[in-house]
């Protein structure tokens, strides 16, 4: 993969001085909600970063009211699968499936919310219509995901499954501190707290 100089990165994302500060310094954001495109330039950042220099921390800051969950799931692949460990920062609202993202994608021990950040977990949802037939298959994918991202949030964490189950089981709003205590988050970073 060729190197990206300012004038491509600018090219490429249509990017302002600030965007390309925060890629040079191995920052990659997602902010506003999470579909295709997001995650097609999200994975782009992180692969190029992740190729330019193997093993050196990427920090991937999220403030976001979710989205597409297929997208994020892709996302989420490819942090695990690059050489770079991965931090996740929470600024502001982290909901749906960006809270899984924050929770899940950064390294263990990692995982940071700002000061006054929020998080926000699930049930994934979808608006069904069709054929009686359709809406059932629909139903079942649904219960699928379910499954896959109460998984996720329980190894990512440290809770049962049952427990990840009731968190995502309603609107489930949490405060950094309550983040932290359920093992979903690991600090919180801004003024006056430790810096990641």
């Amino acid at each position: 993969m060729p190197m990206n100089t300012a004038s491509d990165l600018i090219e490429r994302h249509g990017l302002n001085a600030p965007s390309i500060a925060l890629l040079e310094n191995r920052t990659v954001s997602i902010w506003g909600p999470i579909d295709d495109l997001v995650a097609k330039r999200t994975i782009e950042d992180i692969l190029y970063l992740d190729h330019e220099n193997p093993g050196k921390p990427i920090t991937l800051q999220i403030f976001s009211p979710g989205g597409s969950v297929s997208a994020g799931l892709a996302i989420l692949d490819t942090c695990r699968n690059v050489k770079s460990s991965v931090n996740t920062i929470g600024i502001g609202t982290c909901a749906s499936m960006a809270a899984v993202l924050l929770i899940c994608a950064g390294d263990k021990g990692c995982r940071y919310v700002t000061e006054h950040a929020d998080l926000m977990l699930h049930q994934p949802r979808s608006s069904l219509s069709g054929d009686a037939t359709s809406i059932e298959a629909v139903a079942q994918k649904i219960l699928r995901t379910k499954d896959v991202l109460e998984g996720l949030i329980a190894d990512a964490s440290g809770m049962t499954r049952a427990e990840a189950s009731r968190l995502c089981d309603r609107d489930t709003w949490l405060e950094p501190e309550e983040a932290i205590a359920l093992g979903l988050v690991d600090r919180i970073v801004g003024k006056n707290r430790e810096e990641a």
